[in-house]
């Protein structure tokens, strides 16, 4: 058994309304849109389709955007006008009120090396996350760490990692490394649809893969909706 994840499993028609509830739960003690803390609060982001909803209704969560950071797990290696970018799925899905007040972090365009030269240029200065929503693949990966390449888990291991041979399309990409995701306080695996049963079981019975590997400071948790 993994206890070092803890799991919740949902319906769909619940599943939306329970990971607000956690985002807000993680953020708003630290501060409100009602109070004048000057406190940065950085959160990490993942793209993909099944994050999607939940970052169009993160307007309704109660928060002072203009005190946020917002970087990138991982990015593929695309034009910035590409619909298969994280950045521009992601921002879409934010919404301009949220990115007119908040920083977003971008690694720009370019070939892996470069862009994740100028993604540790970003990153250098900055020790943590106070929240990092991530998914998992139906072969355990998450961000763009895959099975069988390299994790950056080593104690040389740049920030952010160039990938150039991605089992999934498109093959060049950039991930930031498992040593940089487990600087995030708390962590939130989004999980959903059918064809993830498989690997949530293999899971929760010790099966070791990337997004096992990945530990919150505080938490780590599974929201997985079942139907």
């Amino acid at each position: 058994m993994n206890e070092s994840i803890e799991f919740k499993e949902f319906s769909s028609a619940d599943w939306e309304r329970q990971i607000l509830l956690e985002i807000s739960r993680i953020l708003n003690p630290c501060f409100s849109a009602n109070q004048g803390n000057e406190t940065r609060f950085h959160i990490l982001l993942s793209g993909g389709n099944t994050p999607l909803p939940i970052y169009r209704n993160f307007q309704r969560l109660n928060l002072n955007w203009s005190n946020f950071h917002i970087w990138l797990a991982d990015e593929r290696c695309v034009d910035l006008q590409d619909s298969e970018r994280s950045e521009t799925m992601i921002k879409k899905s934010l919404g301009d009120p949220i990115l007119r007040q908040a920083k977003f972090h971008s690694p720009g365009t370019g070939n892996p090396t470069q862009m994740a030269s100028e993604y540790n240029r970003q990153l250098i200065y900055h020790s943590f996350f106070d929240l990092t929503i991530l998914g998992i693949g139906e072969d355990g990966h998450t961000a763009s760490l895959f099975p069988k390449n390299d994790l950056g888990q080593n104690s040389s291991s740049s920030d952010v990692l160039p990938i150039y041979n991605s089992p999934k399309f498109p093959k060049e990409r950039i991930s930031l490394s498992l040593n940089k995701i487990n600087q995030s306080n708390h962590v939130l695996f989004l999980v959903s649809g059918n064809g993830k049963k498989e690997i949530i079981q293999k899971i929760k019975v010790g099966y070791v893969c990337p997004a096992t590997k990945v530990q919150g400071r505080y938490s780590t948790k599974v929201f997985y909706c079942i139907d």
